[in-house]
């Protein structure tokens, strides 16, 4: 009778034990998989109207970053840290809870980039300016490749006064190969001395490229 209540706590803690060996997995070699999963973690949490679904953001846009780090050593800080606050904006939550998650199984380029730039602009709409332009810089990070993402963040620094921070996002930008066009244009637009942008300017672009529109 010992020895099999014995096995009755032996067998829950090798679940565990492989469980977390899978979840390590994922996070290393298939972060896209895992953040989908912490994703449907995240709209069931908000549709409780759980400020926790801050949390399994904060998680899933990290796992995706710290995989980037591997790739883009010269743009993301290795020690850089998501820290999305948690907050009691119903706006915020009642987004969350509404996300279409469909098009993010589709292709692997979705991820959170879109989630965080869409709450980037519902925070600004909401006076809560102080944090886009760290939440405009996360969703850059999670996917340093699309233009849209320091484009968007320069112009927040040009809109804000800040040309010189402006510059050096752009500049940043245009070593790597794919936004290196969009970036060196922006940088030109800024240099011409163009009026800045509204916020979100190229919402309805990155609306088409995400395939919601």
């Amino acid at each position: 009778m010992k020895i099999k209540i014995k096995y009755l706590f032996i067998l829950p803690a090798i679940l565990i034990i492989l469980a977390f060996s899978e979840l390590l997995y994922a996070k290393n070699s298939n972060p896209e998989y895992l953040s989908r999963v912490l994703l449907i973690l995240c709209k069931e949490s908000a549709k409780k109207n759980s400020t926790f679904s801050f949390k399994l953001l904060s998680l899933g846009s990290q796992v995706i970053i710290d995989f980037n780090k591997k790739n883009y050593p010269q743009l993301i800080p290795k020690n850089y840290s998501v820290k999305i606050k948690n907050t009691n904006n119903s706006e915020i939550i009642k987004y969350l809870s509404q996300i279409k998650t469909e098009p993010y199984y589709e292709s692997i380029s979705n991820n959170f980039s879109l989630i965080l730039y869409d709450i980037a602009i519902i925070k600004s709409k909401n006076n809560r300016e102080e944090l886009t332009p760290k939440l405009l810089e996360i969703s850059y990070f999670l996917k340093p490749t699309l233009s849209y993402w320091p484009v968007e963040l320069a112009n927040y620094y040009y809109l804000k006064g800040n040309r010189e921070k402006a510059i050096e996002v752009l500049d940043n930008c245009i070593k790597l190969k794919e936004p290196k066009a969009h970036c060196e244009y922006f940088i030109k637009y800024i240099s011409d001395n163009n009026e800045p942008l509204n916020l979100g300017f190229l919402t309805k672009e990155v609306k088409k490229f995400y395939k919601l529109e």
